[in-house]
């Protein structure tokens, strides 16, 4: 291999990973739900609340569970059903 040939590839490698950068840069524009401006989209916004929703409410069916009068309740239940 001579001295142009590896300029060439040098080059060439060089100029893939500047097309292939800006690609994905303008083909996937958002990065962990904020633009490159900083500023959030609007999906991402509305993802964000309904995860704290989820997450309240997940919190509320672990307090109940793991509450002890739950068991109880449940057995209860169970009685009065004939399960």
């Amino acid at each position: 291999m001579n001295v142009f040939q590896m300029v060439f590839g040098i080059v060439f490698v060089v100029m893939f990973f500047t097309f292939f950068t800006t690609y994905v840069k303008h083909r996937y524009p958002l990065r962990n739900g904020k633009r490159e401006d900083g500023e959030m989209d609007e999906t991402a916004k509305e993802q964000m609340e309904l995860i704290r929703q989820l997450e309240e409410r997940v919190q509320v069916l672990e307090k109940i569970v793991t509450d002890g009068n739950y068991d109880l309740k449940r057995q209860i239940d169970e009685l009065d059903t004939g399960t």
